[in-house]
């Protein structure tokens, strides 16, 4: 396994845990006869969010947008996913059956646009100044984010292409274009140019935090070379 994809299960993991860790609702359990949620009131459309819903056969569960997919191994374990309306409303619908007749139980939540993420590069950034050694060595940048609710973790977004453009001290344009995100010969030639006066800017970024997200593009960077 790639380190890439090692890192996207260890997020996976902190999501699951950390900003999805108050999504419990139980329904008609020994407790209550209700809906009960505990924690925030809202997901991020574009994310699988796994929510804890405890039921019985008689339930009939439905989603009033996108899907709600059960976990085929662990008892009681939903996923909301595909969720489109972003700034709406959605709600989880539970019908129950019985000798009575049918009762219905609803649990509203917000469907929020997950934040625009951030890049960052790993060398030493003051003010937009970057050192023209430094730059020349550039090997990669991160793309993270900040999901509302987590203020211990941080997301990494895959990049899925960029340009770099290069602007020398006489005002000489050259650019060069990352497909994958990754840092191609031809990026990495024109960092290795890097001479004081220059100004460097990330354009065109590309990104996708999750798999249902579609690709956004980011503002773009520049650096001033020193």
């Amino acid at each position: 396994m790639m380190e890439a994809d090692i890192l996207r299960e260890e997020q996976q993991r902190l999501l699951e845990s950390r900003f999805n860790r108050t999504e419990v609702l139980h329904l008609w359990g020994q407790d209550s006869a209700r809906w009960v949620a505990d924690g925030r009131h809202y997901v991020y459309a574009g994310y699988s969010t796994p929510v804890h819903i405890k039921t019985d056969k008689y339930t009939e569960l439905s989603i009033s947008d996108g899907t709600l997919r059960k976990d085929s191994t662990q008892a009681d374990l939903y996923y909301i996913e595909n969720l489109t309306q972003a700034g709406m409303s959605a709600h989880i619908n539970a019908r129950r059956y019985s000798k009575t007749g049918e009762t219905n139980e609803q649990w509203r939540f917000n469907i929020l646009p997950p934040p625009m993420p951030q890049l960052r590069l790993p060398i030493l950034v003051t003010s937009g100044r970057v050192a023209a050694r430094d730059m020349s060595r550039l090997r990669s940048f991160e793309l993270y984010t900040n999901l509302i609710g987590t203020t211990t973790a941080e997301f990494l977004c895959p990049c899925k292409g960029f340009t770099l453009e290069r602007i020398s001290k006489e005002g000489q344009r050259q650019s060069a274009e990352s497909r994958q995100g990754e840092f191609s010969d031809a990026i990495t030639a024109l960092l290795a140019r890097a001479a004081s006066g220059d100004v460097y800017i990330f354009r065109q970024i590309k990104v996708a935090c999750s798999q249902q997200e579609r690709v956004r593009t980011l503002p773009n960077y520049a650096f001033d070379v020193e």
